[in-house]
């Protein structure tokens, strides 16, 4: 054994020395017997040549006594060499132990470790000398060792713990403290002994458990769900799925296993993987819709509901998955006739219009024409006659006003002879005129013509939101404003009033809302709503070709 490791358990050393010392006193006292056996040795000598009787006594006490010297001379050569083992031994038990050892002093620094001990914390044993132990516990354990520390030498009794404890520039790994009380020999100061044990394959092949029985717990559950229901890992990988996510993507459960959830995704939908996911990660939870694909190629629509979740302190990603292609089939055939409704709507408007135009104020203005030249004919007849035919004349002319102004409405005619601009020029002079409300134009001194169903939405957006404004928001002023680029027209209609009730598009509602971004999205358009305590802003942007075809 070399001598620096002597000297670095020289307790330890003590104590083997006081063994030693002990065996001796044994040797000694049984002195008396070894004079026996010198006694013996001495007769089997050969005699020596006759001398005087005190010559002869003390020369025999003389090779007596020699002879017991050699005798516990042996026996004090083989106590050494036995002595000389034992150490040997403890040494080679204490330092290359496959658990470590640590003495520590009452305020816990280290005073004696073996080479395990060294190795679990990761210092070399001298360099871990006088340390203390808690610079190697996490901060969220070092209350556990406190106590464990406290009990100990309140109680005296042996105590254990499990904590994390840190290597230098290494993850934590948890330990068992096994300690126990005990007394410096050399100052008799208490001080205490620790058996250090890492246990960190323990107790991970027990969260391994638990965690098996929480997945096996979830499995259950997962069967039960007629939505396809698919358990990751944080990164995506596919941990579990349930009975029907095999029967629509058509893998077995050690093949979905191999997979992502961004390979369960059509090609064509996988750009959006990221995005979704840096969604999910701020939210914690997030719906949205994608494009799967199953293992014949098939494409087909879904919504995803997913969450983050922790499974024995892993962190797992939860999606329910839900066809809906019959959803979505369904939402078109009804897009499809709500487009056929506002058609029909805005064709039977077209006709009563038309009719009003025609017929009802064609009719009224004969009459004007009549009960004006009726006037003309009574004008030396009598005087309540004439003001009978006067009275009778305004009224017919604010009611073929009236009506001139409600076809317009129902059905402007010269949308399709002037186009947008004159129509909404004509329509804003009404509307000023009717609601006593001042409209600021920002309209474009002329431009192409649009599609006529363009023209005719834009048309009807105004209608509407000018609508709202007289209706709702209280302002007596209002911004209307029409802009075009090369490939979009935006229309935004503007008031000071005191905002709608939800402020967003998504929260607010109403039909004659739903019914301007219906009929926008018919022609690939856009709605927007902005809306606050300072007024309400309507954005309404379709998309149209350079040409605007």
């Amino acid at each position: 054994m070399k001598t620096g490791t002597r000297r670095t358990s020289r307790a330890s050393a003590a104590r083997v020395r006081a063994s030693g010392e002990n065996r001796r006193k044994s040797a000694l006292i049984s002195s008396s017997s070894a004079r026996a056996r010198a006694e013996e040795r001495l007769r089997e000598q050969p005699a020596r040549l006759d001398e005087t009787q005190d010559v002869g006594h003390l020369l025999h006490e003389l090779q007596l006594h020699q002879i017991e010297l050699e005798m516990q001379n042996e026996e004090l050569h083989r106590a050494k060499q036995e002595l000389e083992a034992s150490r040997e031994k403890y040494f080679d038990l204490y330092d290359l132990a496959p658990v470590g050892y640590l003495t520590l002093s009452e305020k816990c620094l280290t005073l004696e470790a073996n080479f395990t001990a060294a190795s679990l914390l990761g210092l070399a044993r001298g360099a871990l000398i006088s340390q203390p132990l808690t610079r190697f516990i996490v901060p969220e354990d070092q209350d556990i060792f406190n106590l464990c520390h406290k009990l100990l030498f309140e109680t005296g009794t042996p105590q254990a713990c499990e904590l994390r404890m840190v290597r230098l520039d290494e993850a934590p790994f948890w330990a068992r403290l096994d300690a126990k009380v005990a007394q410096d020999n050399a100052t008799g100061r208490p001080l205490w002994w620790v058996v250090l044990n890492d246990i960190t394959k323990i107790r991970q092949a027990e969260v391994d458990r638990e965690r098996l029985v929480h997945f096996e717990r979830l499995a259950q559950v997962m069967k039960c769900a007629n939505d396809i229901v698919v358990l990751a890992d944080e990164h995506g990988r596919i941990l579990e799925a349930n009975d029907r996510a095999l029967e629509v993507y058509g893998y077995s459960l050690a093949e979905l296993r191999q997979k992502t959830l961004e390979d369960l995704r059509a090609p064509a939908s996988r750009a959006e993987y990221p995005h979704q996911t840096e969604q999910l990660e701020t939210d914690g939870r997030a719906v949205f819709e994608a494009l799967h694909q199953r293992r014949d190629g098939v494409v087909f629509p879904v919504e995803i509901s997913a969450r983050f979740l922790q499974i024995t302190g892993v962190r797992c990603r939860l999606s329910v998955v839900r066809d809906i292609s019959t959803r979505q089939r369904t939402e078109q055939e009804l897009r499809e006739l709500s487009g056929l409704f506002l058609q029909a709507h805005e064709e039977e408007r077209r006709q009563i219009g038309k009719e009003l135009h025609d017929s009802v104020a064609q009719d009224l203005a004969a009459v004007v024409i009549s009960l004006s030249a009726a006037k003309k004919r009574l004008a030396d007849g009598d005087k309540e006659t004439r003001v009978l035919v006067a009275d009778s004349l305004a009224v017919l002319e604010r009611s073929a006003h009236d009506v001139r102004d409600l076809s317009h409405l129902l059905h402007p005619p010269f949308l399709e002879e002037v186009g947008l601009l004159g129509a909404l020029r004509q329509h804003l002079s009404g509307f000023r005129r009717r609601s006593g409300i001042t409209v600021n134009t920002e309209l474009p001194e002329s431009w192409s013509r649009l599609p006529g169903s363009m023209e005719l939405v834009l048309f009807r957006v105004t209608q509407e939101a000018l609508n709202n404004v007289r209706q709702h928001s209280g302002s007596r002023t209002v911004t209307v404003r029409l802009q075009r680029t090369d490939d979009t027209v935006t229309l935004e209609v503007v008031d000071q009033g005191h905002g709608l009730a939800g402020g967003t598009e998504e929260e607010v509602s109403g039909i004659g809302i739903t019914g301007m971004r219906e009929r926008l999205r018919l022609i690939g358009g856009t709605l927007e709503i902005k809306s606050s305590d300072h007024g309400t802003t309507v954005r309404a942007v379709v998309g149209v070709s350079p040409s605007g075809q």
